[in-house]
């Protein structure tokens, strides 16, 4: 399989900033692996209501977020 270029940040259309917390890193100042997951799902979902995509409050959809992966 051949490799794929490496992204670029211009790449991308939306960014969002998220807090870490105290807890989220070790001892060593490294965030832990689940930590990822939780900043990417709180991105997707305000995406998701900021651009008007999903209505949590009374929205006849649901977000579900089939596959993530990271690398």
């Amino acid at each position: 399989m051949k490799e794929s270029k490496p992204r670029q940040r211009a790449d991308y259309q939306y960014f969002d900033q998220v807090e870490t917390r105290w807890n989220d890193n070790d001892i060593y100042g490294h965030m832990n692996n689940v930590v990822y997951y939780e900043m990417f799902d709180s991105v997707i979902n305000r995406y998701l209501i900021t651009e008007g995509c999903l209505n949590i409050s009374n929205g006849p959809t649901a977000g579900i977020i089939p596959e993530t992966r990271c690398r």
